[in-house]
C-alpha cells in the first residue's frame, strides 16, 4: 500500500486530528506523541481508504448495497439528533 493511495484519506485526517491535538494541548506533551497522533492519521486513512474509497472505486460494487448501509446510518443519527432535540439536550450532563 502506498501514500499515493491513501493520500486523500490522509489529506481529509490530518486537518482534524491535529486542531484537535493543538486544542487539547495534547500535542504540547513531547515529539512522542506527535509521533502516535501521525500514526492514528496513517491507520484512520488507510481503514478510510480500505472500507470507504475503495468500495466506492471498485465497478463490480453493488452501489444499492452501499446506499442501503448509508441509509441506514443516516436514520440513527437523525433518531438521535432527534432524541437529543426533543429532550431538551443532555440536561444532565
Amino acid at each position: 500500500m502506498s501514500t499515493g493511495l491513501i493520500s486523500y484519506s490522509l489529506y481529509l485526517w490530518h486537518f482534524p486530528l491535529f486542531a484537535y491535538s493543538r486544542i487539547s494541548e495534547f500535542s504540547k506533551l513531547g515529539i512522542n506523541f506527535k509521533i502516535i497522533i501521525c500514526i492514528l492519521i496513517i491507520f484512520l486513512s488507510f481503514i478510510s481508504y480500505k472500507f470507504i474509497e475503495k468500495p466506492f472505486r471498485d465497478k463490480k460494487y453493488k452501489f444499492k448495497k452501499i446506499l442501503i448501509i448509508l441509509s441506514f446510518f443516516g436514520i440513527i443519527i437523525l433518531f438521535a439528533n432527534w432524541f437529543v432535540v426533543k429532550s431538551n439536550g443532555f440536561t444532565h450532563r
